[in-house]
């Protein structure tokens, strides 16, 4: 054993990025936290897979508890809940919000071929003629999801702010009507990766309500702020999507993969694409008392326990002291925001949530060099994005226990390298 330690220190940790590093700023990075390495090691321990209900009834039962105990948590309506009095809804665990994207793209692609064909010939037509839509800012699992779906993408152009409004929408879903398309999907950006931007879904649930186009939200960053309530107000209006992913590991520590993903049309996404061969057939199924198979859920038919990693998630580290990072992590923020203003050679574009988004007032080669500097250097890890045609750079608090001194001293290696890349450039 200590011989497989060493070589996995010198082999593979020496040569990998080190997300846990504080100043690992790239990307959506939520340090793991210990409940769920010892969450792993108890679900690996066990070997229970999840299938369906008769492979390990205590497991799919108790997933759809821990599932609707975050959506609770997390302050969705109880229509996208499975155990709520009156609901259609369902929640389940994805290995990511790229997989929920998938699921809820194929659901509504199935919807429409139930709606518009009676034959195969009908479904072939049908389907060549079906348009999902997307902003610029959407996260390109969204259009990867149009790939594998086999259906066409529109990526519509968003405002100064990144957001789609409703009039792009219609105008783009009135000329592909006018063109004998069918518009049955559409990708909610709520907290893009690139700008964190917000679609604007009051603008646009009319539209889509009225065409019957399935709306899945993505809220793959953004989830983990609800857990404090002052900032629900960014899911107004969430009862109108038909779909939302949530990924927790992108910020309160749940490392992965656990994804979370409920839709309000529970029956119709649960029944849609369920077999049962004789070999996954149970005889008990009345003791189902959910009546619900894991199988008819996700593009694997399998997969382990991740409702004990969301139970010890929030049995070990409690609520209070998530809410106390993530509002930290928005307050670290903000001071970030205040030291790029105090320099006149940047220029900050936003603040949201844990989130500053800015650049060197200079061209565009220099916000590349800056940040390829820093890349290089090993002492930070910046994520770029383009906005508008311009390059930025993101900014992001992740780790649960800095403070403003780690962020002061961050922010001192970007000055020092920028200071440097200009004494280079004469």
């Amino acid at each position: 054993l200590n011989q497989i330690l060493h070589e996995f220190e010198t082999k593979i940790i020496s040569g990998n990025a080190h997300w846990n590093h504080i100043n690992f700023r790239s990307y959506f990075s939520s340090r793991n936290f210990p409940s769920g390495a010892l969450a792993d090691l108890v679900v690996g321990s066990l070997f229970s897979v999840l299938c369906n209900w008769a492979m390990s009834p205590s497991g799919v039962e108790f997933e759809l508890q821990m599932v609707d105990l975050y959506g609770k948590l997390l302050g969705f309506p109880d229509i996208f809940l499975t155990n709520s009095p009156n609901s259609t809804g369902c929640g389940v665990t994805l290995s990511a919000t790229s997989e929920g994207v998938i699921m809820a793209m194929l659901t509504a692609r199935e919807l429409m071929f139930e709606k518009h064909a009676t034959n195969r010939t009908e479904r072939f037509d049908v389907h060549s003629r079906l348009v999902a839509y997307m902003s610029d800012q959407a996260h390109s699992c969204h259009e990867r999801a149009t790939k594998l779906a086999n259906v066409e993408c529109r990526i519509l152009e968003t405002d100064e702010n990144g957001s789609l409004r409703g009039t792009t929408f219609e105008e783009a879903i009135e000329r592909d009507l006018e063109d004998g398309k069918i518009p049955f999907f559409y990708s909610l950006s709520f907290g893009s990766t690139g700008v964190i931007a917000f679609d604007n879904l009051k603008e646009i649930s009319g539209t889509c309500e009225k065409h019957d186009i399935w709306i899945h939200a993505d809220l793959a960053y953004t989830s983990s702020v609800l857990i404090c309530p002052e900032y629900r107000y960014i899911i107004e209006d969430i009862e109108k999507v038909t779909s939302i992913s949530c990924n927790l590991y992108k910020w309160i520590g749940l490392n992965t993969c656990v994804s979370l993903f409920f839709t309000r049309r529970g029956k119709e996404y649960k029944s849609i694409f369920s077999l049962n061969p004789d070999y996954l057939h149970y005889t008990n199924q009345e003791g189902n008392t959910y009546k619900y198979d894991h199988m008819d859920t996700s593009v694997t038919l399998s997969r382990p326990c991740r409702g004990i990693k969301l139970w010890f998630h929030i049995r070990l580290n409690g609520l209070e002291k998530l809410q106390k990072i993530v509002r930290s992590h928005c307050n670290l923020a903000k001071f970030v925001g205040e030291l790029i203003s105090e320099d006149e050679r940047f220029e900050l574009l936003k603040v949201t949530l844990s989130v500053s988004i800015f650049r060197y007032h200079s061209n565009d080669k220099f916000n590349e060099y800056l940040h390829q500097s820093l890349i290089d250097s090993g002492e930070m890890y910046l994520t770029k994005t383009l906005f508008k045609g311009k390059t930025y750079l993101r900014f992001l608090i992740g780790a649960p226990d800095e403070n403003q001194k780690d962020v002061a001293q961050a922010w001192k290696i970007i000055v020092n390298h920028i200071d440097k890349i200009e004494e280079d450039q004469g």
